[in-house]
């Protein structure tokens, strides 16, 4: 048999899958694409759909790597998934904000003994943190926010092109993910959580204040209903503004453009 007659399909499935590695780190780590919702081979066939759409303009030069040197495009192939990885993280941010929240706002309530296992975010998370990520995501489909975030990784391979390596890796890498990603994180998450959670630091206040004046009733066994209610209650009318603060911040062009830039500075 004359394998040489394969080489031209071999050469084209390599490239395909050089140009498919950011897209394959980027669906690996995105909460659209998570196991609860496609499965491995279902997730394989969208990374190569993505790919396929990139192989016109990867080819010609992803043959030319491939003919010089193996190692190379092994190299490529490497720094390909761990920039998609690392740009679906930088995706991931409001959901992970939104996350927080709940189960930030179930903590407070006493809920966080019916913690559970979260296949999107691959973590540890409470319902109500189940359940604003499902609301965030359903708000990012129905108002166009999985289309900028697609949009906002494709337009990475114009910036960071798949045959181009990072020219600049330093401490800003450090500041950019510790103070300037981990410090918004933390602000959205106190700035979402806030009025909830005075709602509740309001209630635990008062049953202080009941505990204060009338000892002998035990304010224990109320707490947990009494703080459950009021945050739901308040919750339930909080949710129509937090879902408009989501809508307008899906577009994560300015995060992902500021990232690029570290690399190539």
């Amino acid at each position: 048999m004359n394998f040489d007659a394969l080489k031209p399909l071999l050469d084209w499935l390599l490239i395909l899958g050089i140009s498919g590695s950011r897209m394959f780190g980027f669906c690996s780590l995105s909460v659209f694409f998570a196991s609860q919702y496609l499965s491995g081979t279902a997730r394989r066939v969208v990374t190569v759909t993505f790919a396929m759409l990139l192989m016109p303009a990867v080819y010609a030069q992803g043959l030319v790597v491939l003919n010089e040197s193996r190692w190379l495009f092994v190299l490529i192939l490497f720094k390909e998934a761990l920039l998609g990885m690392i740009l679906g993280w930088l995706t991931n941010f409001w959901f992970y904000a939104a996350q927080s929240v709940g189960f930030i706002l179930d903590t407070q309530r006493g809920s966080s003994m019916a913690s559970l296992f979260d296949p999107l975010s691959n973590s540890q998370t409470s319902p109500l943190g189940d359940f604003l990520i499902k609301f965030v995501m359903v708000l990012a489909v129905s108002c166009g926010g999985l289309f900028l975030i697609l949009k906002a990784i494709y337009v990475t391979y114009e910036l960071c092109p798949i045959f181009a390596f990072p020219t600049a890796l330093g401490k800003e890498w450090i500041h950019f993910f510790n103070h300037g990603m981990g410090t918004e994180l933390f602000n959205q998450i106190a700035l979402l959580g806030g009025p909830v959670l005075f709602v509740l630091f309001l209630a635990e206040f008062g049953l202080g204040l009941v505990t204060r004046f009338a000892p002998q009733l035990n304010v224990f066994f109320l707490s947990m209903p009494i703080k459950s209610e009021l945050s739901m209650f308040f919750f339930i009318l909080y949710l129509y503004y937090l879902a408009q603060y989501f809508v307008g911040r899906f577009d994560c062009r300015t995060v992902v453009l500021q990232f690029l830039r570290l690399l190539h500075e």
